[in-house]
């Protein structure tokens, strides 16, 4: 789907989309953990930016990395971008090494690391797999999976993060 089918769709506009009953508060583009030429035009769609970050070295190094670039590209293209907020995944309670690097990230990222923090849970590879919205997946584990998901997005949305703010 390129951009501009996406912002029809979104719109209501040309066809063979059909008008939106809504207006359309969130569309979220999922965009592999690189800077390559796909997140960039997803950048250019976008008015904010969630970035999802393990705490370990290199993922924390990276997102400070992405951070840069999403002000260069903000400056040079999309004025409006800005970042909604970082996603702290694949958090492990007992690891030293991550309770040190979730230190770091609030000290570098302040507000901008959201809440609640996502942990490691045993069944990911199986949910991812199996392709499956964790919201549908069997078991306890999922469901508290869900649910910190859900209080994500909620907190997002209720700070206006996650709002659209770009009028075209």
């Amino acid at each position: 789907m390129t951009v501009r089918t996406l912002a029809a769709a979104i719109s209501g506009g040309s066809p063979p989309f059909s008008p939106a009953p809504t207006i359309t508060r969130l569309v979220l583009i999922d965009c592999p953990p690189s800077l390559n030429g796909l997140t960039r035009m997803a950048w250019a769609a976008s008015d904010k930016v969630a970035l999802v970050a393990e705490p370990g070295l290199f993922s924390v190094a990276g997102t400070e990395r992405t951070m840069r670039a999403i002000q260069l590209f903000r400056q040079e293209f999309a004025p409006n971008l800005s970042p909604a907020g970082i996603v702290a995944n694949r958090v492990r309670s007992g690891s030293s090494e991550h309770t040190y690097r979730l230190a770091e990230m609030e000290s570098m990222f302040g507000e901008l690391l959201l809440s609640p923090r996502i942990p490691e849970q045993a069944n990911w590879q199986q949910i991812q797999g199996a392709a499956h919205p964790v919201h549908h997946w069997p078991g306890d584990s999922a469901k508290s999976a869900a649910g910190l998901f859900d209080d994500l997005l909620s907190n997002l949305m209720a700070t206006g993060s996650g709002l659209r703010s770009r009028t075209r």
